[in-house]
């Protein structure tokens, strides 16, 4: 049997939320844009490959995946 590995990745750094703003609507701030790619292409050149994405619906989680997707590609299994 294969060996599971279990691989947490908290999103990016995200945007200072104004007062009253829902907290899973703040996106990820430019220094988080640029983040997903550094991480991405780490993920690529280590060759990690998730079998299977748990993602939060918070925007700044999303935008973390979606960075990291693009340079991947494809979609990651969510």
């Amino acid at each position: 049997m294969a060996k599971k590995i279990l691989t947490l990745l908290r999103h990016a750094k995200a945007e200072t939320g104004n007062a009253g703003q829902d907290d899973r609507a703040r996106g990820l701030a430019a220094r988080g844009r640029e983040a997903t790619q550094i991480v991405g292409a780490y993920m690529l050149k280590k060759d990690i490959r998730p079998d299977r994405v748990i993602c939060s619906p918070s925007i700044r989680t999303v935008d973390t995946l979606l960075g990291i997707e693009h340079v991947y590609h494809s979609p990651l299994p969510v």
